[in-house]
Formats: structure tokens, C-alpha cells, sequence
């Protein structure tokens, strides 16, 4: 009578259970068992699981094993085998069709393919767009230039040296964006590449504001460097990249702060031990629901055609993949109305003691 409920019961069941004797034969089956197996329990009955499936029990270190289930129509399905703990020599094994798993992990396999081929695709087309481009560009640059310079003599009409410059401005900021975009494409990519050096934060932070002093006057924005005080440390970094970290961030406060605004520049190290260049701005701030949008290449907090502020969105993604380049990473915390603060936080193991000025001429004297 109890064999009979028990029979009952793994007969309810939606999961296909095998009863294994201590011999490790199949005692019985359920009817879940004899669909997926293709076979009624008769014939099941007595065969090892080695013999019906091609694999054993699942030992006690390991929670699952994997099979095959031969069908009498030739097909052979993948399964996996969970065993119960014995109970009087018996043990009950629930067999779980891998079919649609495995589909959908072969899917998913063929997507990331799909999707890294896309990556390669996009970066070349990139790259090579990149070149085409700049290389028109540079010669538009060249010709602007020794017109608005008026190099092989006079221009007749003073509109034609303003025109001139306008367009060598142009083009300068239509290379320049073509730059950021390839630049973020090779970080992207993983084929950016560093050349480190020992660098001097502070002295380069003061070289990018002498540079954006006339942007900032012109803006009406008080542009002040708070690195006076900060700690003589060296940082191991590639220069070229850091500056461009330093005018995209910048530049991007600059550009977001009113007249009358300000933007300040500050240097610490943290309680960690990492080195952090902290911009501050009293500028118009992002939205929380806009932080995430503005740090995806292209995107900005307006993002509509109306837009009052000219970009193309590629400052603060590239500045954050080059910052991760060097391990660190970029923390924007923002208040509307009120302005924003963008840090770039260097790992301690980039910190270095800021050489002494006897150092310095010792390495000067050895160069």
C-alpha cells in the first residue's frame, strides 16, 4: 500500500525521478521519466544508469552530472542527474532536461560573438574614418592658416583674413572631435596604450588653466587653482593623456558656468592614499536622472535639438575610460542650480614622493 502512494506520488510529479537500487540499476521510473526517456519503465528497469544514460551517480562533492538520454527514435537528449541521499540502499535521481538551457547558452554565446565582431567592425570603420578625415583636415588647417596669416602677402579685404581664421577655428574643433572619437574608440577597444612617466599634478594642472585663462575671461568665469597647498606627490602617469583628463573636465565647467560663476581646481590625497584632482563649479549642474546619460558617449543632460550648450557629449566618457586606464576612476556628484563636482581619482600605487630639487638636477646632470 505505501509502495503503491509513493509510486503515486513520483507519479505526480512534473520532474522525471529514477529509483536506483543498490545494485545502481533502475528500480522504477515515474511516467515524467518514461517521456523524457521515450521508453516505458519496463524496459528502463534493471539498466545502469551507465548503460542508459552514460554516466554515473553524482558523487557527494558534486551536486550534479550530466548525460545523455538515448530515445527510441535515435535522438539523444542532454540531461542532468541530481541524486537524494539513500534511503535503505535506494536512491531517488530527478533528471532534468538541458535542452532549452543549452540553447539559450549557445544564443547567448552567438550574441557576445555577434557582438564582439560589431565591436571590431565599429572600431575599424572608426579608425579608418578617422584617417580619411583628418587627413583633408589637416591640409584645410595648413591653407586657412597661411591665409589668415597672410604668409605669401596681403589679403586685399580684411573679411577674407576673418573668414580665414573662422574657418582654420572650425576645423580645429572638427579635428579635435574627431580625436576624442578615436580616442574613445581605442579605450573602448583595449588598444589604447599608455607612456608613463613621472608627472607633477600640480604643474599640470597649472598648464591647462594658463591655457583656458582666455576661455574663462572671456566667459566672465573666475578660473581659481587651489593647488598651492597640495601635497608635493609625483604621479606615475602618462602627461599627454592626463592634460586631456584635465581640458575636457575643465573645459566642461567652464562651458556649463554662467558669468559671474566659478571654477576652481584642487588637489588632495585621500585617507586611502590615493591621489585625487577635484573640479569644482558653481555652473548649472545635472539632473540625478541626467548622471548616467552624460557619462555615455554622445549623450548630454539636453539632449534635444534646442539644446543651449554646443557639444558632442565625448569629454566625460573618454576622460572616465582614460582615468580607468590608469586605474582609477571618476566620481560626478552634481546639484541642479547649484553645480557640480567632477573628481578624478587616482589608485595609491601611482603615488610617488615628488622629487627634490637635487634629485632633479642629479637626474638633469645624468641625462
Amino acid at each position: 500500500m505505501r509502495a503503491r502512494r509513493c509510486a503515486a506520488l513520483l507519479d505526480g510529479l512534473p520532474e522525471a525521478v529514477l529509483e536506483i537500487d543498490p545494485h545502481g540499476s533502475v528500480a522504477g521510473c515515474n511516467r515524467a521519466a518514461e517521456q523524457l526517456l521515450g521508453i516505458p519503465a519496463g524496459r528502463a528497469a534493471g539498466r545502469t544508469l551507465e548503460d542508459l544514460l552514460g554516466c554515473g551517480l553524482p558523487d557527494e562533492e558534486t551536486a550534479s552530472t550530466r548525460g545523455w538520454a538515448p530515445r527510441d527514435d535515435g535522438g539523444r537528449i542532454p540531461v542532468e542527474l541530481a541524486a537524494g541521499p539513500p534511503v535503505a540502499g535506494h536512491r531517488l535521481v530527478v533528471l532534468r532536461d538541458l535542452r532549452a538551457r543549452l540553447e539559450a547558452e549557445e544564443r547567448l554565446r552567438e550574441a557576445h560573438e555577434l557582438a564582439e565582431l560589431a565591436r571590431r567592425g565599429r572600431t575599424e570603420f572608426i579608425a579608418n574614418m578617422s584617417h580619411e578625415l583628418r587627413t583633408p583636415l589637416n591640409a584645410i588647417l595648413g591653407f586657412a592658416e597661411i591665409i589668415r596669416d597672410q604668409l605669401v602677402g596681403p589679403i586685399g579685404n580684411p573679411l577674407y583674413s576673418e573668414y580665414a581664421r573662422d574657418v582654420h577655428d572650425s576645423g580645429s574643433h572638427l579635428l579635435q572631435v574627431i580625436n576624442d572619437i578615436l580616442d574613445l574608440a581605442k579605450v573602448e577597444a583595449g588598444q589604447m596604450t599608455l607612456r608613463e612617466d613621472l608627472v607633477m599634478p600640480a604643474a599640470a594642472v597649472g598648464t591647462c588653466l594658463r591655457l583656458l585663462r582666455q576661455r574663462a575671461d572671456q566667459a566672465g568665469v573666475a578660473l581659481v587653482d587651489l593647488t598651492a597647498g597640495a601635497a608635493p606627490v609625483g604621479l606615475l602617469a602618462d602627461e599627454r593623456k592626463l592634460k586631456q583628463m584635465l581640458f575636457n573636465v575643465i573645459g566642461n565647467a567652464l562651458k556649463f558656468t554662467p558669468e559671474g560663476g566659478r571654477v576652481s581646481v584642487a588637489i588632495e590625497v585621500t585617507p586611502e592614499a590615493e591621489l585625487a584632482i577635484i573640479v569644482r563649479d558653481t555652473g548649472i549642474g545635472i539632473a540625478a536622472e541626467d548622471l548616467e546619460r552624460v557619462m555615455v558617449p554622445f549623450g548630454q543632460a539636453a539632449a534635444g535639438l534646442d539644446r543651449p550648450y554646443e557639444g558632442t557629449g565625448l569629454g566625460l566618457p573618454l576622460t572616465r575610460g582614460l582615468v580607468e586606464l590608469h586605474g582609477g576612476r571618476l566620481r560626478l556628484d552634481s546639484t541642479p542650480g547649484e553645480g557640480t563636482t567632477v573628481r578624478l581619482v587616482f589608485p595609491a600605487a601611482r603615488l610617488r614622493p615628488a622629487p627634490t630639487a637635487a634629485s632633479a638636477a642629479a637626474s638633469r646632470a645624468a641625462g
